[in-house]
């Protein structure tokens, strides 16, 4: 009777669609990207690593309304939706198309490499479709009903997938293949839109909330563009102190890690407007963080012991011989994944509480000591044993914010 109702909460039923979503997708992901890794040399995926992160950074331009501003708002103030999710994505789509400008004239006036500068302009385009129109999604979150936006990604991802095939196929070895991330962001965006038309959305721009929304933004905004550079700026690391085809076996490994912590936090994103961001007493709050927590350790613990059996036969399998070093590094990594688990549901209680000053100082501060850690590392220590440096930062940062959490929760 109780496993009974425990299928009836929204909740659970939210993350059993996300995890069953992150089975397909990471298949379709990861079949997609071994046939990439299989087409290009080690360099160019290298490359291909390279460009894909780069573009993503800059994304982080459109985050000035980012989730972690629209989904509490959402969650809060129902009545007024169509208002907050068209503000939103004005405001998405106008820093979209300036962060897009950025990446397009530094590829033509900075890249000389053709490769490289081919797949930036290509992979560019993705900026303008996900994050404004991921504004939908939003609202589904907020209201934790995720269903229907599941099956959507799943069918945007399979178009990414089918062209990935047909390149691979007819052995199509260029800046080609950036196109299907660009079909996904494109397809994905249509069927968004459909959303908004079926749910008779209005577009209902007001200059109070539009403020609101800015000025909450605003607020935000640079500790998640330092969030973004923090989660992303490793790759660079590796590619100025090893080599493009470093990089390649690190992205692969990258990838796996990565996909369990996309797991993590949409569960965290669909539980939290019911589990944190509604009115509570304290105490009601510190145990649903905790609940939070053991799931998110009990999720991660799992992912861990069932990479351990299966990561060597998948790595092997999806992106080949030449990349075998890569699920080993994959394995010694995941222990990241506890600390990113821990800190993000520490986050959801930071982002509640609207603490942008103390955002800035942990992501500022994770910042520079990664920063000097990967100098020290790679300059004087002269190691080259990735997975140690990267599950430090990632304990380091899930330090910081325990600490923030502490003094914060003490004056409360």
């Amino acid at each position: 009777m109780v496993i009974k109702n425990a299928f009836k909460n929204q909740v659970i039923q939210n993350i059993l669609w996300l995890v069953c979503e992150k089975f397909v997708t990471v298949g379709m992901i990861f079949y997609s990207e071994g046939m990439i890794a299989r087409l290009l040399s080690n360099y160019q995926y290298g490359q291909w690593v390279y460009t894909l992160n780069l573009v993503t950074l800059m994304s982080s331009l459109a985050l000035i309304a980012g989730a972690e501003v629209a989904v509490p708002a959402l969650s809060r103030n129902k009545k007024i939706a169509n208002e907050i999710m068209s503000n939103v994505f004005f405001i998405r789509i106008v820093f979209a198309i300036f962060a897009y400008l950025i990446v397009t004239i530094y590829a033509a006036v900075f890249v000389k490499d053709i490769f490289l500068k081919d797949l930036l302009h290509i992979l560019s385009l993705i900026i303008i479709f996900n994050e404004p129109f991921s504004i939908v999604i939003n609202y589904f979150q907020s209201i934790v009903k995720i269903r229907s936006v599941v099956v959507y990604r799943m069918l945007a991802l399979s178009i990414r997938t089918l062209f990935v095939y047909v390149c691979f196929k007819y052995s199509v070895n260029s800046s080609v293949l950036a196109w299907s991330r660009v079909l996904e962001a494109f397809f994905l965006a249509v069927l968004l839109i459909g959303v908004w038309k079926y749910y008779k959305f209005e577009v209902v721009l007001n200059n109070r909330v539009f403020n609101v929304v800015i000025l909450r933004g605003l607020y935000f905004w640079p500790s998640l563009l330092l969030m973004y550079i923090y989660l992303r700026v490793d790759r660079f690391f590796v590619e100025h102190y090893l080599s493009f085809s470093v990089l390649a076996i690190y992205g692969v490994a990258v990838q796996f890690v990565e996909q369990s912590f996309v797991l993590i936090k949409m569960i965290l994103q669909s539980a939290a407007p019911m589990y944190i961001y509604k009115k509570q007493s304290k105490s009601e709050l510190i145990l649903r963080l905790v609940k939070l927590i053991v799931l998110m350790l009990v999720i991660s613990i799992s992912i861990i012991t069932l990479s351990y059996w299966l990561l060597p036969y998948l790595v092997d399998m999806v992106f080949g011989e030449k990349y075998k070093p890569a699920s080993e590094l994959t394995i010694y990594m995941l222990p990241a994944l506890i600390f990113f688990s821990i800190d993000n549901v520490l986050m959801q209680y930071i982002y509640r509480e609207k603490l942008g000053k103390e955002m800035m100082i942990k992501w500022s501060a994770g910042l520079i000591i990664m920063a000097v850690s990967y100098y020290i590392y790679f300059s004087y220590l002269k190691y080259s044993n990735l997975y140690i440096i990267y599950n430090f930062n990632y304990f380091i940062m899930a330090m910081i914010t325990s600490i923030i959490f502490i003094r914060k929760l003490r004056h409360a």
